[in-house]
């Protein structure tokens, strides 16, 4: 007999208000962000996803590892960051990191393999 896997989904509004409440530096810019990858629209997942993956999907985030030396090493929890669509001038997808650069970069510095994220319920999305 299989085993039923439960998800918990959680609504992309409440992605939204989560992350407005807690930016502090360009908000305008994230809300451009989240409004293009229709957030609000959509229903997500909390998963681990593995870091390495995301880099090799998305080349802005890869170089803003690359380029962030000042960066130090995650020490304990942090929020999930948040996959979706970005606008970019490459292919589109629905793989990039839309919310969480820095703490994506503070993970790979703590030389973790795997960090938790949003994941919308539809897209390609590389698990851990």
């Amino acid at each position: 007999m299989k085993k039923k896997i439960e998800m918990e989904w959680i609504s992309g509004a409440d992605i939204v208000s989560v992350i407005l409440a807690t930016e502090q530096w360009d908000i305008e810019a994230v809300k451009e962000d989240l409004f293009y990858a229709e957030v609000a629209e959509k229903r997500y997942i909390k998963m681990k996803v593995d870091i390495e993956e995301l880099r090799r999907q998305d080349i802005e985030l890869h170089s803003f590892i690359e380029d962030r030396y000042d960066i130090g090493p995650m020490e304990g929890q942090a929020p999930p960051i948040l996959i979706g669509k970005r606008l970019t001038h490459g292919p589109y997808t629905e793989s990039l990191v839309i919310d969480g650069y820095y703490r994506v970069a503070m993970a790979v510095a703590a030389g973790r393999k795997i960090i938790e994220a949003y994941v919308p319920e539809t897209g390609t999305v590389y698990v851990a």
